[in-house]
């Protein structure tokens, strides 16, 4: 058996690292770091996590409105998929990118959207929207709730926290999928998602 400070003087591998909100309104988070010790007698793929309480948030103020739009797209998001939760068209979303200056409310609601998305950093936003209307406890849909005039941060959370296993598995899948002749058409990221459906 390890004594403590053989415990403490063994470093462990980190192996992934993400954040949660956390406070009143979701407007700080906290920094997840999962640890593996190669040293320890178990499987490769197990873990332990670790919780790094940080006294800054980790949100979204550092980035611009254009930077924000292209993390979700380098995500997975589409631009319509963007324009629909952010409430405006798509063409302003290009105008952004143009340089065209953003409505301080509508930059409020990207940087609430996006700081609610960091807590599912581990899984593409591509996969987690296709399961936007899956019906959740409390009888809405994500999808739903991420076009409300006025975002309700806990119950998104919530939501997010119940859809993210399911999109954990859906992501795995989709990985020993091999791809299709081709490559990728990005005209088709514009296009409706098909819906799973299941008992999960």
């Amino acid at each position: 058996m390890l004594t403590a400070n053989q415990a403490v003087s063994r470093r462990p591998e980190p192996v992934h690292e993400g954040t949660v909100p956390t406070g009143d309104h979701g407007d700080e988070q906290a920094k997840l770091i999962f640890f593996r010790d190669s040293r320890m007698k178990i499987p490769a793929t197990s873990t332990v996590s670790c919780v790094v309480w940080e006294s800054a948030a980790l949100g979204a103020g550092s980035l611009s409105a254009q930077e924000i739009v292209q993390d979700l797209r380098d995500r997975g998001l589409s631009m319509a998929q963007i324009a629909e939760i952010t409430r405006v068209a798509r063409r302003t979303l290009y105008g952004w990118q143009e340089g065209a200056e953003v409505r301080k409310e509508t930059e409020a609601r990207l940087r609430q959207l996006h700081d609610l998305f960091e807590a599912t950093r581990e899984v593409s936003l591509r996969t987690l929207y296709r399961l936007r209307d899956r019906l959740l406890d409390g009888g809405r849909t994500l999808g739903e709730l991420l076009i409300d005039e006025h975002l309700d941060v806990d119950k998104i959370r919530q939501a997010l926290r119940q859809l993210l296993p399911v999109a954990c598995r859906y992501d795995a899948a989709d990985r020993r999928t091999v791809p299709r002749e081709g490559g990728f058409n990005p005209a088709l990221e514009e296009l409706p998602i098909a819906t799973f459906h299941g008992s999960d």
